[in-house]
């Protein structure tokens, strides 16, 4: 999936984890949201992983991630249809 296509057009709610291929933390980070990923799931809200090294968001899409951190963004279903942002 591309980042623009995600926080367009995604048919469920997403919480969508961005980092930066130099995240301090990811051992830690990665393990959360592997337990939280399931619990989200029963609410049908999907998690995605988006490695901005390699997923380049266009200024519409996410913020962008200092180097060394993640972000955390919840984006509603079929947003660009709906004229939601993500939160």
């Amino acid at each position: 999936r591309t980042c623009r296509k995600l926080v367009q057009e995604s048919p469920t709610e997403a919480l969508v984890e961005a980092f930066d291929e130099w995240r301090r933390d990811h051992a830690w980070r990665t393990r959360r949201l592997n337990l939280l990923a399931p619990m989200l799931a029963r609410w049908n809200i999907t998690v995605y992983r988006l490695d901005l090294g390699y997923n380049e968001c266009p200024p519409d899409g996410l913020p962008t991630i200092p180097a060394g951190y993640s972000g955390y963004y919840f984006v509603p279903k079929r947003a660009k249809e709906r004229k939601k942002k993500f939160q």
